[in-house]
């Protein structure tokens, strides 16, 4: 798709460049965004459209960039696999352990990605996986650690190696959490019914 900058004070809308997913810089200079397709990767580009360069290139699919508070950083979801589970409806779907095979045998069998969180820094270098759970979703990056939305709760990280993923609040339904800027809360969406 087509990324568009907005500009509040004017009301000035102009294309930007193709991609999806756009996070602006702290300093309001540079956005982040993902790519697919052959040109698959995390971009940059100046809030102006010139400099787009390409800082980290997978054979995976990448999306939600969030940046970190300084803005020397930014992680990223990324796929690390899939797994299998039983789809159970209301985006519900539950590994199929073989505990559990007997009880929902009756439910389609479905292949769901692993969603990993990474983190690199703005020239592309010192990359690294954060031991997060494998089903990140929407990771916002605050002063505080990184809250992301898993399976069942929504998580917090730190981007330190000995830091564990902790949850903050647990529910099957909970999805798209985001720090408050400069704050100590964190709102969030419960999905309720099908839709």
């Amino acid at each position: 798709g087509q990324i568009y900058v907005y500009e509040l004070d004017t009301g000035v809308l102009y294309p930007l460049t193709g991609g999806f997913d756009p996070a602006i810089s702290p300093d309001g200079r540079t956005v982040a965004f993902t790519r697919y397709g052959g040109d698959q990767g995390l971009y940059l580009i100046d809030i102006d459209g010139k400099n787009e360069r390409r800082i980290y290139a997978g054979s995976q699919q990448l999306r939600a960039p969030t940046w970190s508070p300084d803005g020397a950083w930014i992680a990223f979801v990324r796929v690390q696999g899939s797994y299998s589970c039983r789809d159970l409806g209301f985006g519900i779907c539950i590994p199929n352990f073989s505990l559990f095979r007997e009880i929902l045998e009756d439910f389609p069998l479905d292949r769901r990605p692993e969603w990993s969180l990474s983190r690199v820094n703005t020239g592309g270098q010192e990359f690294r996986d954060l031991p997060a759970l494998s089903s990140v979703q929407a990771p916002s990056w605050h002063n505080d650690g990184i809250v992301y939305g898993a399976v069942s709760s929504i998580e917090i990280i730190q981007d330190v190696p000995e830091f564990t993923t902790r949850a903050v609040f647990s529910d099957p339904h909970l999805q798209d959490p985001d720090w408050q800027p400069g704050g100590d809360r964190i709102v969030f969406q419960i999905q309720q019914g099908s839709h």
